[in-house]
């Protein structure tokens, strides 16, 4: 893989690696905020879908948290479909309690890409 994923979940049957990037260390490289599959047996790779740039793959993600990003919920439904959990940032009202950290992201929805 010529990018290092921040996150992986190996296929039920032992043939594929989903693979998640959120680069939050190198913003300029593609892919990013993105899902891809790689076939382990073809080493074919494919985009099934990115998230959008006010969203976020992991949990934790910011400059304070190690490797950049952590926390990320990955699974696969079949051997065609994947579910992700899918973050944003904390609503303005929430951002002046004192358990507030900018790096912890807010959960949105579990959200399905199939291929």
């Amino acid at each position: 893989m010529p990018f290092v994923p921040d996150a992986t979940e190996l296929s039920p049957n032992q043939t594929r690696i989903l693979a998640a990037y959120d680069n939050l260390l190198d913003p300029e490289a593609i892919p990013q905020k993105s899902l891809i599959v790689w076939n382990l047996l073809t080493g074919e790779k494919k985009e099934i879908g990115r998230v959008a740039a006010n969203e976020y793959l992991s949990e934790w993600h910011g400059p304070n948290v190690l490797g950049g990003a952590s926390n990320f919920n990955l699974r696969w439904t079949d051997l065609n479909c994947v579910e992700v959990y899918v973050y944003q940032d904390e609503i303005e009202a929430n951002r002046n309690l004192p358990e507030y950290n900018p790096d912890r992201k807010r959960f949105k929805e579990i959200r399905s890409f199939c291929f």
